[in-house]
């Protein structure tokens, strides 16, 4: 169940480029799974990204999930790392928000899940595929 979290008065901050301060901050390439790539090799570290966006003034914060869909994990390889992926960027974020929640008010920051590629086609629920 999604819970129902009133957003705040005025304008609401999403969350910076997550893929491109990973690369940053990785210093170089991490090969066709990007920001998935470092959520396998360095959770520690996107929940540093997460924690400084919070830092930064977001209040909604996205999980690392951009390239951690199954049909890149399958094209890759690690396809049987899409359930466990998706569970640790989750739980990253929570960390995060978690962590900040005693250096300002983050009571109502948002996790929240992006979906880079939609299944289309009949039966796909998708209108207008």
């Amino acid at each position: 169940m999604i819970p129902n979290v009133p957003l705040p008065d005025g304008p609401v901050l999403l969350d910076g480029g997550m893929g491109q301060e990973l690369l940053a901050r990785v210093g170089g390439e991490v090969g066709a799974l990007w920001s998935a790539q470092v959520l396998i090799d360095r959770p520690d570290l996107v929940r540093d990204v997460h924690e400084d966006f919070i830092r930064a003034g977001a209040d909604i914060i996205t999980t690392n999930t951009y390239t951690a869909i199954r049909t890149k994990l399958d094209e890759a390889g690690p396809g049987f790392l899409f359930e466990d992926l998706n569970r640790r960027a989750g739980k990253l974020v929570n960390e995060a928000r978690d962590n900040e929640a005693g250096n300002k008010n983050v009571d109502r920051r948002l996790a929240a899940a992006v979906l880079r590629q939609l299944p289309a086609g009949p039966g796909a629920g998708i209108r207008g595929h």
